[in-house]
């Protein structure tokens, strides 16, 4: 009698309505085959069998069975009212924005390099690097964004260990902002150490998932990839709000 009850829990649990059981079964099945990854969030797709995987602020689908994974976007068409035609909404963009937010938003303010706003009405996260030539111009347009009400959070990344160590000399001086500015513009500034978060920013630019520098992410996840005049970002800005 007991085992038939149990059996009766199991089955209840198990069902679709507790999909759960499923995504526990295909995290397990992704953990065999990819043991470097830490699983997000696994969820149904519009699609039956194919399920997604949050990883970091990376996207991709596998099958029920955890055994095929799919790269790529998933599209979901829709028709407009007003001209009937049909077009597509990207599945892909938006979980990948979400997961986004949630994972920047997770990071205590005080690991970033801020560059706040008075008037602050928005904020971006952007990974720079200071070797990067465009990564400099867009810095020396950072105050138009601040005049803007747009603050700015700074990841840093380091290709090398000059870089790093020059990174992490602007992290522990008096004013961490006004030298990494210095660095940027190739001006020397004193070496230093003390604890810092520039490798947890290595850590969190690979989670994020960076292409080229600088990587614009905006407050609702969106992302600028590469340069883009600061003109031109507030007015992307300014269309979200």
């Amino acid at each position: 009698m007991k085992n038939l009850i149990l059996s009766i829990i199991i089955l209840f649990l198990c069902s679709p309505v507790f999909s759960h059981c499923k995504n526990h079964e295909i995290e397990e099945k992704l953990k065999e085959q990819l043991p470097e990854y830490s699983i997000d969030s696994i969820k149904e797709t519009p699609i039956p069998g194919i399920y997604e995987v949050v990883t970091g602020a990376s996207i991709f689908y596998v099958s029920s069975d955890g055994k095929y994974i799919i790269d790529g976007n998933l599209l979901e068409p829709y028709k407009d009212k007003e001209t009937n035609k049909v077009f597509y909404k990207n599945l892909t963009d938006l979980s990948a924005m979400s997961a986004r937010v949630k994972l920047i938003n997770s990071i205590p303010k005080d690991k970033f390099f801020l560059f706040n706003s008075k008037d602050q009405t928005d904020y971006v996260t952007i990974v720079t690097d200071i070797d990067c030539p465009w990564c400099v111009k867009l810095h020396r347009e950072i105050n138009s964004l601040l005049d803007q009400g747009i603050s700015v959070q700074y990841l840093v990344f380091t290709r090398d260990d000059d870089a790093k160590m020059q990174v992490i000399s602007a992290w522990c001086s008096k004013n961490n902002t006004k030298s990494l500015t210095s660095v940027m513009n190739k001006k020397p500034i004193n070496s230093k150490k003390c604890d810092n978060p520039i490798d947890e920013h290595q850590e969190i630019i690979s989670s994020i998932g960076v292409g080229p520098t600088p990587a614009i992410f905006l407050s609702d996840g969106s992302l600028v990839s590469g340069y883009k005049p600061s003109n031109e970002i507030i007015e992307i800005i300014s269309s979200k709000n």
